[in-house]
């Protein structure tokens, strides 16, 4: 189903005459190298993700104060309320009082309203109506804040993603170009490789990292193609071009079976794949690198 095919496996009798073409040392050389190759590219991931994962326990750590702060009693509209009743009982003249008794025209009943007794009914009314404000705007900054560090956890978990899944150590390239650790820093850094496959005459295309996922739908991505990602979980993107076509449903299905494999999700359970249009797609002002809000999406489990 999908293409380029796996490189053909080299009969038996062909590989140990391969092999005996080449010298002892050679063959020595080679096994050390890849041994250390794989070393350093353990080693790697080690020190990235020990960069990452402070950084993702705090942005974790703030999202559950926060969550947990926003989930508390929220007084902000009892105290526009107290305002309003206050000052629909300014007639009554009850000032430099500690509470007023008042009807509650919202819940049909009465209510005493505690006051501050050294002012005036109306100086009380406008307190609550501070009050009110106060509450409403901190809300606000809260709710910001919360989707703010929502997308940086997402960030960041997609870094540990691509770190995790590297199979080389150009593979880090643009992850600690991301995360702004270059050793070395050339004059003019190409983008890395996207992999490609070819499903019924469709190119797909698979971000490895948040920079190639960030090309995909600010660069590649034109309206009628599809996008596809894993819900709910780091992962990769993954486009499908059209060129004009529409594919079928079993061609959908391989696309959703890619992100699938190109995501965080555990084995063996099923995971939803979301696909949409890429004209459905939308990058938040100052979103970070890779970042998407998405809608009229279909949910597969895969």
């Amino acid at each position: 189903n999908i293409y380029p095919p796996t490189a053909p496996s080299i009969p038996h009798e062909s590989l140990i005459s391969t092999e005996q073409n080449k010298s002892v040392n050679e063959i020595i050389d080679n096994y050390y190298t890849e041994i250390q190759q794989a070393i350093n590219l353990k080693n790697e991931q080690t020190r990235l993700t020990a960069i990452v994962q402070p950084k993702l326990k705090k942005v974790k750590n703030s999202i559950d104060k926060i969550s947990l702060l926003l989930k508390k009693r929220d007084n902000t509209e009892k105290y526009k309320l107290y305002g309003e009743l206050l000052t629909a009982n300014l007639y009554r003249k009850c000032d430099f009082q500690k509470s007023i008794e008042v009807f509650d025209y919202i819940n049909n009943q009465n209510i005493i309203i505690e006051l501050d007794p050294i002012k005036t009914l109306n100086e009380n009314a406008q307190r609550y109506f501070k009050l009110y404000t106060k509450s409403k705007m901190t809300k606000e900054k809260s709710k910001e804040m919360l989707e703010n560090l929502n997308m940086e956890k997402d960030y960041l978990e997609n870094i540990l993603y691509s770190i995790n899944n590297a199979v080389e150590i150009k593979d880090f390239e643009d992850v600690k170009a991301e995360l702004g650790i270059d050793e070395i820093k050339p004059k003019k850094q190409e983008q890395s490789a996207l992999m490609k496959y070819e499903i019924k005459g469709f190119d797909v295309y698979v971000g490895r990292n948040n920079r190639q996922n960030d090309y995909i739908i600010s660069k590649l991505a034109k309206d009628e193609d599809y996008w596809f990602h894993a819900r709910l979980c780091a992962g990769s993107h993954v486009l499908l071009k059209t060129m004009g076509r529409e594919p079928e449903e079993e061609v959908l299905f391989e696309c959703c079976k890619l992100a699938r494999q190109y995501s965080s999700a555990s084995l063996p359970s099923k995971v939803g794949i979301i696909y949409t249009k890429a004209k459905n797609l939308r990058k938040p002002p100052a979103a970070p690198p890779g970042y998407v809000t998405y809608k009229n999406e279909k949910e597969v489990l895969v």
